[in-house]
């Protein structure tokens, strides 16, 4: 029973170690997180918040949320943002970070490209159990409970036009290594892709493909919904060996756009993880044409 406590500790703790930044179903609200060149790039202001909660047959789930805002500067030239994210994993790992995006528009004459860039810090606990050993002192090789600050830097590119979007960040490429718990930081590469298209009552219909990867895990995601000229918005997505579900939200002309997801996890470890939620609030001023 000593070793399975140890080995499951491990194990769990390398499963976080993918899973640093918030797991986001509803990623196209909220791009700016993973990549600073988002920030701007639609909308003359944007801010919203968000929060999941995942993995609910499990004792301590995985509970996250997300903050921004993005604004316009330079009559569309540049962009600015600052961006929270918490993070908490079971009841062993729990993050924040804070970042400031600033990115540089380069336009075209039907389509734009933004390159930015996000310092930050990074703040990881880690609470590990008291771990058993056969000597009365403390192990060196073994990570200890604890807190650390670290400074992180992320950075991307996103081109647009009027119906795709297309953006490619990589967060902490610092590599933060947090010392006292013995916690690797890798990087995290993110790729987007949402399309637009008119439909002839004025509606739009809106596919989207999401890839993550950290080190040797990846994911893979794919949504499709339908936003009706009167605002209802209803449509699902599929997450590659991990859940699908059902997405409903609605905006018309106001500035406010809310969207939740109902998801059941699928896979080999489902009968475990069951079900998850998430919700979106965001507020969007767009751009005059």
């Amino acid at each position: 029973m000593k070793y399975r406590i140890l080995i499951f500790c491990l194990y769990f703790s390398s499963l976080s170690n993918a899973q640093q930044l918030p797991v986001q179903t509803l990623w196209w609200n909220t791009q700016s997180i993973y990549n600073p060149a988002y920030s701007g790039l639609h909308n003359k202001q944007a801010a919203g918040i968000s929060g999941r909660y995942q993995w609910t047959g499990i004792e301590h789930p995985y509970e996250s949320a997300l903050a921004f805002y993005d604004q316009q500067l330079f009559s569309e030239k540049m962009g600015i943002g600052g961006n929270y994210s918490y993070n908490h994993v079971g009841n062993t790992q729990t993050s924040n970070r804070f970042h400031v995006n600033l990115n540089y528009a380069f336009r075209f004459k039907h389509s734009s490209l933004r390159i930015g860039i996000a310092p930050g810090i990074q703040r990881l606990r880690m609470d590990y159990p008291a771990w058993i050993t056969t000597s009365p002192q403390p192990d060196p090789a073994l990570p200890q409970s604890g807190a650390q600050t670290k400074f992180s830097f992320n950075s991307g590119v996103a081109w647009t036009n009027d119906k795709l979007s297309l953006n490619f960040g990589v967060c902490q490429l610092t590599k933060p290594y947090f010392d006292k718990v013995k916690f690797h930081s890798a990087p995290e590469y993110f790729l987007g892709l949402t399309y637009s298209t008119a439909l002839p009552n004025g509606s739009t219909l809106n596919p989207s493909f999401h890839m993550e990867k950290n080190g040797p895990s990846s994911q893979i995601q794919t949504a499709l919904f339908f936003h009706h000229q009167k605002g209802p918005q209803l449509g699902g997505f599929w997450r590659r060996q991990d859940s699908s579900g059902v997405i409903i939200g609605f905006q018309k002309k106001n500035p406010f756009l809310f969207q939740y997801v109902f998801e059941i996890a699928t896979g080999s470890s489902a009968q475990f993880r069951k079900y998850s939620h998430e919700l979106h609030i965001v507020y969007l001023l767009k751009k005059e044409i």
